[in-house]
């Protein structure tokens, strides 16, 4: 499952798990550590809300975004933003892969970041990656609005992998 931190702190706020379908964590994406940006919850707040409300909080910082010069970064030319471009490249580490793992080990994970528009936030490529290797996915839009994930076009699956521009991710 992914979110955006309107969905996670409007939940929060209103102690009503519900809208974050009763995660058991909740796993920030924010990249720097100590930074999260979404409105009256800095991310000490946010995660003792979170908390309060019944819902796991873990800051990622391993899967967080907004990178630059990754090596690999050169095989995905169709995707237009260069920090998208590294992150793919990012994907494909054993470091980014072990720290997904842990993520994923939770009973009910959610992911979410400062970007409020999965579209225009790395969390699109960890959809990408998931639904390639069979997950259901839902991107948590606002309360009460959801929408299950579809891959892109320039995505393609091979045997439970995601390639991008033709190159493999991971």
């Amino acid at each position: 499952m992914i979110a955006h931190p309107f969905a996670a702190r409007k939940a929060a706020r209103s102690r009503r798990t519900s809208q974050v379908t009763v995660a058991a964590i909740l796993a920030s994406l924010a990249g720097k550590a100590g930074f999260y940006s979404c409105g009256s919850h800095g991310q000490t707040a946010l995660a003792e809300t979170l908390e309060a409300a019944g819902i796991g909080y873990r800051h990622a910082v391993e899967l967080g975004g907004r990178l630059s010069g990754e090596p690999g970064e050169e095989r995905f030319p169709c995707i237009r933003v260069a920090a998208f471009r590294s992150y793919a490249a990012r994907m494909g580490t054993d470091e980014w892969q072990k720290a997904l793992a842990v993520a994923l080990a939770e009973p009910a994970p959610c992911f979410m970041c400062a970007e409020t528009l999965w579209t225009r936030c790395h969390r699109r490529l960890i959809a990408e990656l998931l639904v390639a290797r069979g997950h259901e996915l839902t991107h948590l839009l606002a309360p009460g609005r959801s929408d299950t994930h579809r891959l892109y076009d320039e995505s393609e699956v091979r045997d439970g992998r995601l390639y991008l521009c033709g190159s493999l991710v991971a």
